[in-house]
């Protein structure tokens, strides 16, 4: 079912979104590096990181502001049928 958005921005709001969240929902992120041009030591581990940081901080602010939520972050990577490399990391709810 889609959500109305925000009612105090226009913009998408993912933090929103993950408080809003029924038991288990599941809302992912992912990011994209294109590997015609190669990939740098150390690149993979870091973009996996940020992706994983950001839902690891929205997730924590969505159990202070509503207290007995359960979320659980997962992360992963694949590459595409375009020679991309995708990180995800996907947040469910759990309680």
């Amino acid at each position: 079912m889609p959500r109305k958005p925000n009612t105090h921005t226009d913009r998408y709001n993912r933090q929103w979104d993950i408080e809003t969240m029924e038991i288990g929902e599941t809302l992912s992120i992912s990011y994209r590096i294109d590997l015609s041009f190669g990939i740098p030591d150390g690149a993979v581990q870091l973009h996996t990181d940020r992706v994983r940081s950001t839902l690891d901080a929205q997730a924590t602010r969505a159990k202070k502001k509503i207290p007995g939520r359960q979320y659980v972050v997962e992360n992963g990577h694949y590459i595409s049928a375009r020679e991309a490399l995708i990180i995800t990391a996907a947040l469910t709810r759990t309680a």
